[in-house]
């Protein structure tokens, strides 16, 4: 009996065993795809219930760097190929860190400007030649929220689009009657040569651009001034070479001055008034000017890069103008002696230097060793020396470009040079931008309608343009 016992449970093991067989569950395999997110393609793989992916080869996009593959396409929930597994069908999304940014160009429907790709921190570069448009003046590029992008100081923290913008031809605002044959003889000082140039450009409805003036490197290394550069085509040709080779001229301020007192120019551009000279030829000619600001700049002294001072007060510049102060060691810098710099008599910034910083006070002869004769020249004598020396802030900004990094501003008693402390008339040093005329100038001529204009609403979109701070 246990023997047949036994047997018959032999038999339902069996006949278990046989059924488990017979019923087997195949193991299931799900799909895991991977959404590269606007990079390249990866191939789907098949894996079976409970294993494990096989870590692709990282997907490329243009302009980023792949990080990882993500569980969610909005959430940080990264998949782990050694050790998640597969339980269901499974869409893995690639998660990227950009490593380039993107400065997108709309001008108008139909015309196309490059993107340009570039490093953090980068400048973008001023799209050349300028677009154009029928019927229109292209008056720069713009962010979204209307602020004008400063291609030469204004750089790129995130993907930005510009745009152009534009004016219609009849709405400009000039000066009625006003064309290239009539257009005055306008003469003037380097700072204003831009800002000279350019009213030309609005009034006329020239397209210009902002163009390096290429020099003599072994002069003035690694500086260059930076000009309005008129589209000449658009200018007849019969008025090329007379309106921008000797109606609209740079005579720097001394020779403006002599050239509208002895009638030679009709109207001038400078950053000062008269000087004593001057007005000395003006008084023995029996001729009066009539000299109107338009717009304010900042009068700036600078030094060489790593210089540790980076503030002197009034008095401080004043002694070492005077030779009373000779080393830096005596206003908180390095035991070094100072190379003091300055410009010839009558230019501008150096009678700008005398009635605004020495108020009075006759500054020492350093004209033997120290005096520069060109504007550009002054940023290399200061960067090759242990120096100092003043220029306008507008021509070391918008026309020579020279970044603080290489030729640094210093503050004033404490304060440094900008436009917030211009506007609120807190640094102590600022100068002007003069409109000059002969008194005896015909009313009803061209050239006054220009002396005129320059003092209306009309120009200060021109002048903000050029980079000067309009008189309130």
């Amino acid at each position: 009996m246990k023997k047949n016992l036994l047997i018959s449970c032999l038999i339902v093991v069996l006949c278990v065993f046989a059924a488990c067989d017979k019923n087997e569950v195949k193991t299931n395999e799900f799909s895991v795809f991977f959404d590269s997110n606007s990079g390249s393609e990866v191939i789907p793989q098949m894996v079976k219930e409970g294993e494990k992916a096989t870590k692709p080869v990282d997907p490329t996009r243009y302009g980023y760097v792949f990080k990882a593959w993500n569980k969610e396409l909005f959430f940080f929930d990264e998949w782990i190929f050694d050790q998640d597994v597969v339980a269901s069908d499974t869409t893995l999304y690639a998660l990227w860190e950009q490593n380039l940014l993107f400065v997108t160009f709309y001008c108008y429907d139909g015309y196309e400007v490059p993107t340009q790709a570039m490093n953090k921190g980068e400048k973008a570069t001023e799209p050349s030649p300028a677009p154009t448009r029928e019927g229109y003046r292209f008056e720069g590029w713009y962010t979204y929220n209307n602020t004008k992008w400063d291609f030469s100081t204004d750089i790129v923290s995130y993907n930005i689009t510009l745009f152009a913008r534009w004016i219609s031809i009849e709405e400009i605002t000039g000066i009625e009657d006003m064309s290239f044959e009539n257009y005055p003889q306008v003469d003037g000082s380097t700072s204003a040569r831009a800002l000279n140039v350019m009213i030309a450009c609005k009034l006329l409805g020239v397209q210009y651009t902002w163009e390096m003036l290429t020099g003599n490197p072994a002069i003035a290394p690694g500086y260059y001034e930076w000009v309005v550069a008129p589209d000449m085509q658009a200018i007849p040709s019969q008025y090329r070479e007379e309106l921008f080779g000797k109606r609209i001229v740079t005579s720097q301020t001394h020779g403006a001055f002599m050239n509208l007192i002895d009638g030679t120019a009709d109207i001038i551009l400078t950053h000062r008034t008269l000087s004593d000279d001057e007005k000395n030829d003006a008084d023995a000619a029996s001729v009066t000017l009539i000299e109107t600001p338009i717009a304010l700049d900042v009068f700036v002294f600078i030094v060489r890069p790593g210089n540790a001072v980076k503030s002197l007060t009034v008095e401080q510049i004043q002694k070492i103008y005077t030779g009373e102060i000779t080393r830096w060691s005596e206003v908180g810098g390095n035991n070094a002696q100072i190379n003091v710099f300055t410009r010839p008599r009558n230019s501008g910034s150096e009678e700008v230097f005398r009635t605004l910083v020495m108020n009075g006070i006759a500054p020492a002869d350093f004209t033997a060793v120290s005096e520069i004769g060109g504007m550009s020249l002054v940023f290399g004598e200061v960067r090759n020396s242990n120096g100092i020396c003043y220029t306008f802030n507008n021509y070391k900004d918008m026309i020579v470009r020279v970044p603080d990094n290489e030729i640094p501003k210093i503050a004033i008693n404490g304060i440094f040079p900008d436009k917030n402390t211009v506007s609120n008339n807190t640094y102590p040093f600022i100068s002007k931008v003069h409109v000059a005329i002969r008194s005896d100038l015909d009313r009803n001529s061209m050239a006054y309608k220009l002396y005129e204009w320059l003092q209306s609403t009309d120009a200060i979109q021109t002048i903000v343009e050029c980079g000067f701070i309009p008189i309130k």
